[in-house]
């Protein structure tokens, strides 16, 4: 069953279509608010609130402004964004948290560590614009659809903004001498 007739059927009252969307999402959104927030019970709290914002405004939902997916990461991005406005700060942590690898060895996971370490430190330096496009579509792979939903600009912007992003990610690692 589609994401968009879930909605409806959510509208309509119908418990097990929200427990399906739930079962879709949680976890990513989890993920999303969780490299944003650098907090793990922030982000537990917050795809949790997204759910509740998301049936609250079901009734609103219309597939001509995006998807359900983009929908759900938009209410997830922008409560993410306010828990870090609310404690003063406004750089993500580290979206490369996860990276790993079963058959490393301690030689690899030097460079591994070494490696994120720097791309942590040059995403870090990019503008937040920039770092929210590369994270969007790098990083979360959404599509360009998506991320243009979620951040809330064009298409043709979070392209840009993802492109001039590498870019300056490529010249930073560069500077590090480190390449990609």
């Amino acid at each position: 069953m589609t994401d968009e007739r879930l909605v409806h059927q959510a509208c309509q009252g119908d418990t097990d279509a929200f427990g399906v969307l739930h079962e879709r999402y949680f976890a990513l959104l989890w993920l999303h608010a969780r490299r944003i927030t650098g907090d793990r019970h922030a982000a537990e709290d917050i795809a949790q609130e997204t759910f509740v914002r998301s049936l609250l405004a079901a009734g609103r939902f219309t597939a001509a402004k995006g998807t359900v997916k983009a929908w759900l990461f938009r209410i997830a991005h922008n409560l993410a964004l306010d828990w870090l406005r609310k404690r003063g700060r406004n750089a993500p942590t580290s979206p490369f948290m996860s990276i790993s690898s079963a058959e490393a060895t301690p030689h690899t996971e030097a460079i591994g560590k070494e490696l994120r370490k720097a791309l942590q430190d040059c995403l870090d330096r990019l503008p937040p614009k920039n770092r929210a496009a590369v994270i969007a579509i790098d990083v979360e792979e959404l599509s360009q659809e998506e991320a243009a939903v979620i951040l809330g600009a064009p298409k043709g912007t979070v392209a840009s903004r993802t492109g001039r992003g590498r870019l300056m990610l490529r010249e930073c690692l560069k500077r590090k001498g480190m390449a990609l």
